[in-house]
């Protein structure tokens, strides 16, 4: 497994006051995250569709050099990584009117590829917290906690995946093939100073007697941050069980390839694997109690925390698809979550 190709934190801080006249080229784009990840899963690659295409080399480290780019504000350079593929684009992204900003590699609809959309905070919340949702639809809204999760927590970088993990029977499942532009993204932005927090989903129907929320490192060994998200949990009134190779065995993540990645780069305890029943993703109250228990074991260092990627500037109210996408959504079948 290849290390990661990201510039240092403090080379990249550096570097920002140098592409500050250049991050003005990305496409403006204002839309709350909820409703931008509800968009553009309607054209993600479904199940059995077999319409995710697996990258070349070449492309994963194209995506790897725009990643880089952006983690140093340099939306030029990032753009010139990807202009041999028209599919993709980089977005100077808000998460909503006066939100969150960020730089993104966006796929352009309608997902010919299925390869992900990667944001990068200008200035984080939370520096040290990366988020990955990399099984949309197949972990049903397990996507949509994730993107309710961004918005509050604001972490240094939030990953995507672009395809149902069973668009072909096993490259588009992102967390079992290293070939694949979510796994060079995440080499990228990954170092010592980071947790990487992956939000999963089960159904709680086909898993009787399975607790609330299942955290695992991915390991047989709990990390004591996992025992103390878990905790935190519990309080919530959450039932959380801890994987410890005993139980659970489905959902423990020791062949994960992003939780194998992180372990090699910043060592044991800095990848937690959380996977929640979908009876808390379908209640508002018990997924707040999630985010609420993350934000705790993970304070806020203020929105100047961290290295920021470009400068802030304000979106101008661009709206995402418009007329065309909302006659999308009304008329496009919804897919089909497979029971996990």
């Amino acid at each position: 497994m290849r290390a990661p190709g990201r510039i240092p934190l403090t080379v990249a801080c550096g570097l920002l006051a140098a592409a500050a006249g250049q991050a003005r080229a990305a496409r403006e784009v204002a839309v709350p995250l909820i409703d931008y990840v509800k968009q553009v899963r309607i054209f993600m690659p479904g199940e059995g569709s077999n319409g995710y295409v697996v990258p070349t080399s070449e492309e994963r480290a194209a995506f790897s050099a725009a990643a880089t780019a952006l983690l140093s504000g340099d939306v030029v350079r990032a753009e010139a990584a990807l202009s041999p593929y028209p599919d993709f684009e980089v977005l100077d992204y808000r998460d909503g009117p006066g939100g969150a900003s960020y730089l993104v590699i966006a796929e352009k609809e309608p997902l010919s590829h299925g390869w992900g959309f990667f944001f990068f905070a200008r200035k984080p919340s939370r520096p040290g917290l990366l988020i990955e949702a990399p099984h949309p639809l197949a972990d049903r809204d397990s996507e949509l906690l994730a993107a309710r999760a961004v918005t509050s927590l604001h972490p240094a970088a939030f990953l995507l995946a672009g395809a149902h993990r069973y668009s072909d029977t096993r490259s588009s499942d992102m967390t079992h093939t290293v070939a694949s532009a979510f796994e060079s993204v995440h080499e990228v932005v990954v170092t010592p100073a980071h947790v990487v927090l992956q939000l999963h989903g089960f159904s709680s129907a086909a898993h009787p007697g399975y607790p609330d929320a299942i955290l695992s490192t991915g390991t047989t060994q709990p990390s004591s941050q996992g025992r103390q998200l878990c905790d935190d949990l519990v309080r919530a009134s959450l039932q959380c069980a801890l994987y410890t190779g005993d139980s659970y065995t489905d959902l423990g993540a020791q062949t994960n390839v992003q939780g194998a990645h992180t372990r090699l780069v910043a060592g044991d305890g800095h990848f937690l694997h959380l996977e929640t029943g979908d009876s808390v993703r379908d209640d508002q109250g018990q997924g707040d109690a999630v985010i609420h228990a993350i934000a705790a074991r993970w304070p806020a260092q203020g929105s100047q925390a961290g290295c920021a990627a470009g400068p802030s500037q304000p979106a101008h109210g661009a709206w995402l698809f418009g007329v065309a996408l909302a006659a999308g959504l009304a008329t496009r079948p919804k897919r089909q979550a497979h029971p996990r």
